[in-house]
């Protein structure tokens, strides 16, 4: 079982991290978020405005159990402990307000849990675990301890009970669907699946060639796409060992295996999939773990290391090495790497946003797509509209669509 986190609340000063954050609210900026626990730190997943990430701190490189469940509150301007004993947390709803978590790994029995700015919520299940929440915040996943193993298991997330505990089928569940109708499991044939509930059909995720393991990490809310690796699997925090690659499955590919583009090197791991943004790790000819992105149309075939795309903002000697999840939007990644103004291996926040850029959609053409994007989401003050918002100010009005114009044809 890839084991989650321990019990009581406790709030942390964070004037040590907070004055690491960039003050520059409009630009690319990379914060570093400290350690609060321990001497390594690293973050999972962020909500759309920044404001809220959750992760794990203390001697996260020494083992899953070492290590436990935090969440950097940026409205509060707090970091809060959630467990201790060894927990986990990997996936938050876009608004940050309802994270599903962990806690008491050392010793049965394991308890699973969702945060919400009212506190923690715990689920039933004997030593039970929280993987998974998807996207509406009305369904949790993960495993629950039966007899020998460990089986899948699915919460009504608002009444926290259980809506059914798997006891034929071992293994967790990772991911769910928006509406509750695919489930990603992780079984004990060592292979990821999809399951189809209105027709209790099982979905093999078949691994490249001769490959033994997969283990899928995210599914897509509409359960369209997995992603996450193939081959021998080793510890899925540190990025260790050999002979395992970044990987997806598409139902519209049949669920066939795609491993993605890499630089060279013998590992990867896809961590995470918001629209077409995928995130995760693979590493050099050298041996060197790099954090990367790839774009869902084009990742079998390009991938984008991050330390060269947003290299302006690390310090020398930095390194971003995995990075772990990015927000529904898009707009922020948040993982892990190496700091070298502290010389350790820590958390950090990524914030992707660039003003003034009136080629909205990314493709180096400022054409009619692009204007089409900016009169469709024209009046908006939401944070999902971040990219036609193009000057910054918080909405999408006439000066966002003046640039576009006046920028018309521009690389094309």
């Amino acid at each position: 079982m890839k084991r989650v986190a321990y019990n009581r609340l406790s709030m942390l000063p964070s004037a040590c991290v907070l004055s690491l954050m960039a003050t520059v609210a409009w630009s690319q900026t990379l914060t570093w978020l400290g350690t609060p626990i321990g001497n390594t730190s690293l973050a999972t997943a962020v909500s759309n405005d920044g404001m809220i990430i959750a992760g794990r701190a203390g001697t996260v490189l020494a083992g899953s159990l070492s290590a436990d469940s935090l969440l950097w509150n940026r409205r509060t301007n707090t970091v809060q402990q959630l467990s201790t004993d060894g927990g986990t947390v990997w996936m938050m709803t876009p608004d940050g307000n309802k994270i599903a978590a962990n806690e008491n790994l050392s010793s049965p029995p394991y308890r699973a849990f969702i945060w919400t700015p009212e506190g923690k919520q715990y689920l039933p299940g004997y030593s039970a675990a929280a993987f998974c929440i998807n996207r509406s915040g009305t369904l949790v996943g993960g495993g629950w301890n039966y007899g020998s193993g460990n089986r899948p298991i699915l919460w009504d997330a608002n009444t926290q009970q259980i809506i059914f505990a798997e006891s034929s089928l071992g293994g967790e569940m990772w991911g769910v669907s928006d509406d509750g109708s695919k489930l990603l499991l992780y079984t004990r044939s060592l292979r990821a699946k999809v399951w189809y509930r209105s027709s209790n059909t099982l979905v093999t995720l078949l691994p490249y060639q001769n490959d033994p393991y997969t283990l899928g990490f995210k599914l897509t809310p509409d359960g369209k796409v997995v992603v996450g690796t193939s081959g021998s699997i080793y510890n899925i925090w540190t990025g260790v060992g050999n002979n395992y690659r970044a990987a997806m499955w598409r139902e519209d590919n049949s669920w066939q295996v795609e491993p993605l583009a890499n630089l060279g090197g013998q590992r990867g791991i896809a961590y995470d999939i918001k629209g077409n943004t995928i995130v995760g790790f693979v590493s050099t000819p050298s041996g060197e773990n790099r954090a990367v992105r790839w774009r869902l149309s084009t990742a079998t075939t390009q991938v984008e290391d991050l330390n060269q795309t947003y290299g302006a903002l690390l310090s020398s000697g930095s390194r971003l090495r995995i990075a772990f999840g990015a927000s529904y939007n898009e707009r922020f990644i948040v993982g892990v790497g190496y700091n070298a103004a502290t010389g350790r291996e820590e958390a950090f926040l990524l914030d992707t946003r660039v003003c003034n850029r009136a080629d909205v959609d990314g493709n180096g053409c400022i054409d009619d797509a692009d204007l089409l994007q900016v009169l469709f989401a024209f009046g908006a003050t939401d944070i999902d509209f971040w990219r036609e918002d193009i000057n910054c100010d918080g909405v999408v009005d006439d000066a966002d669509l003046l640039q576009v114009l006046f920028g018309f044809g521009s690389g094309c």
